[in-house]
């Protein structure tokens, strides 16, 4: 019976100890644990404020730099047509025939160079009439006709494009310049050559060459359309030549048409 009764008594203290056990465990599992870490006290010298006042200028400098590049990327892409910063290179059929080619820049801007032969009709016969009557050539003269050939014509123009509302690819276009033209040309005239008395006589046909230069301005307006599917445009213009040199305000419709390949 005591034997009993020790064993009991002698087991109350592993019992107290399992439950203070418990108790602790759940407090510790209840409450955080907290660590008192003393940081060491650090404090930038002058130096490395100025260092990081500069990283900090230069990063809202080079926000501020890509925020301007997105912007004039933004408005270059708003206008249809090739990107900027490529060629269009192609032929152009009308006054004048001859190749073109095409630089285009940033908001619909471009530069336009077109070198060909100028239309016949470049000043008419009545100028040539007029051109040849003051050269006053000795004896009775009479004009005939005129030839034109070895023409040339340079033009350099600065366009404007805009685009076609609810037409995709499409736009219109226009611009300012100047233009260079040279031509070599023949008078075909008749002198009268007396046979005898009164006005018995005849015709003897003859040719005289000449050269033709003209330097004057441009105003053009046109139309272009780049198509979706291949790198390809087709433009149609209008353009207002007034000669300055060698007749001034001398005024010619220009008509062309072409297509150029762009890269």
């Amino acid at each position: 019976m005591y034997k009993n009764i020790e064993t009991k008594f002698m087991s109350v203290p592993r019992l107290v100890w399992a439950f203070l056990c418990i108790i602790t465990f759940g407090q510790l599992h209840a409450q955080p644990l907290l660590y008192d870490i003393q940081l060491p006290d650090i404090q930038p010298d002058a130096s490395e404020w100025l260092a990081m006042d500069l990283d900090l200028k230069q990063s809202k400098s080079n926000t501020s730099s890509n925020s301007e590049l997105l912007r004039e990327f933004n408005q270059s892409m708003a206008i249809a047509g090739p990107r900027p910063n490529t060629w269009g290179v192609g032929i152009r059929l009308g006054d004048p025939t001859g190749f073109t080619a095409k630089k285009y820049l940033r908001q619909g801007r471009a530069w336009e160079y077109i070198l060909g032969r100028p239309a016949g009709w470049w000043y008419g016969d009545n100028y040539y009439r007029d051109r040849f009557s003051n050269k006053n050539l000795p004896g009775d003269t009479r004009f005939d006709r005129i030839r034109n050939y070895n023409a040339l014509s340079f033009q350099v123009r600065y366009l404007f494009h805009q685009d076609f509302p609810d037409a995709p690819g499409l736009q219109w276009y226009y611009g300012f310049g100047g233009q260079l033209r040279i031509s070599t040309f023949d008078y075909y005239y008749s002198t009268f050559v007396p046979t005898g008395p009164g006005n018995s006589g005849f015709w003897r046909p003859e040719v005289k060459r000449g050269t033709a230069f003209g330097v004057g301005a441009d105003g053009v307006l046109g139309m272009e359309y780049t198509f979706s599917e291949a790198p390809i445009s087709v433009f149609l213009d209008l353009n207002l030549y007034l000669e300055i040199l060698e007749r001034p305000f001398f005024a010619a419709g220009q008509l062309g048409l072409g297509l150029r390949y762009n890269f």
